[in-house]
């Protein structure tokens, strides 16, 4: 029998570096970490986080693509190597990719009451820079791609930027949807995104048509993108859904500064997915794991570390 695969949040990782944590006496555990760790530790610049995962014997989870790139639904996970030779490893396959991958956080910010149209007016045109600079950059230029760059750019900025003008609350947004004044964050703990949808889905003209798990983003509105729908895609998506809803709403999420911090924390419910356990000193993470993993049926063992009780 295989150990226990548990997935740990980088706050773990910093409690065992500074000496609050000792996991020598645990036995018959893998501790699982992902390029999300690597993402972290890129952004932070501190590379002390590595040591402990050498410590641990740490093993990397990866989501899985086919030929085309596209996410498979699977996760491998791979035996233990470095984890500084994998940390350099990570930074040189996103050299070049880091401004493209930082484009959507003014628009999650704005979608969550951010005052800051003016960064996000300028989105079209920096994605058209940015994208093109990287297609170049590897040898795919020509008048065809500029004019599909310029096309880009401009059903961005029509068909999206242009309903961004108005900045609009969230609470303003979950009012409409008749789960004001913290109703979300009040639902039973059973199943929580079934009882808010349960909520919302007849106070909304939007929402006709639509189902729970499109909603939630475990669906497509369009077959466009997956021929398999991706767990740690929905997982994500959903994660985000709990935020705008109201359910243990993570600090801050309207400032733009954060979202990357929160987008790490909805990939790593998403990776968690794919093992046993999932450790947090984030109650807030937990929580939306727990949601998330009780609406796809998913049993996990959950482990929140109280950082007041260390």
């Amino acid at each position: 029998m295989r150990n226990m695969r548990v997935y740990i949040d980088q706050n773990i990782i910093g409690y065992l570096r500074d000496g609050i944590l000792d996991f020598s006496e645990i036995e018959k555990v893998d501790w699982i970490y992902s390029s999300e760790h690597f993402n972290e530790i890129s952004r932070g610049g501190d590379t002390t986080f590595l040591s402990v995962l050498e410590t641990l014997k740490a093993q990397e989870i990866e989501l899985l693509l086919d030929g085309s790139f596209k996410m498979t639904g699977e996760a491998q996970i791979h035996a233990y190597s470095c984890p500084h030779d994998r940390f350099e490893r990570y930074k040189e396959s996103i050299e070049g990719f880091v401004p493209c991958m930082e484009l959507h956080d003014p628009l999650i910010a704005r979608l969550c009451g951010a005052d800051n149209y003016d960064e996000v007016s300028k989105l079209p045109e920096i994605t058209k820079r940015e994208i093109g600079d990287m297609l170049h950059s590897v040898g795919v230029s020509g008048g065809a791609i500029d004019q599909l760059l310029e096309d880009v750019a401009t059903g961005f900025d029509d068909g999206f930027i242009a309903n961004l003008v108005e900045a609009r609350s969230l609470e303003s947004t979950r009012k409409s949807m008749g789960i004001e004044k913290g109703k979300a964050g009040q639902v039973e703990e059973a199943n929580p995104i079934k009882e808010i949808w349960a909520l919302i889905k007849d106070n909304c003209e939007g929402l006709k048509g639509i189902s729970c798990d499109q909603f939630f983003g475990f669906d497509s509105l369009a077959k466009q993108t997956y021929e398999v729908e991706s767990t740690y895609m929905g997982i994500v998506g959903c994660y985000t859904v709990l935020n705008m809803m109201g359910y243990r709403t993570d600090k801050g999420i309207a400032q733009q500064d954060n979202v990357k911090n929160i987008a790490s924390d909805a990939s790593h419910v998403g990776y968690a997915a794919f093992c046993d356990g999932l450790m947090s000193a984030d109650r807030r993470l937990i929580a939306k794991a727990k949601a998330i993993y009780a609406y796809k049926g998913l049993k996990r063992c959950l482990m929140h570390v109280k950082a007041k009780a260390l």
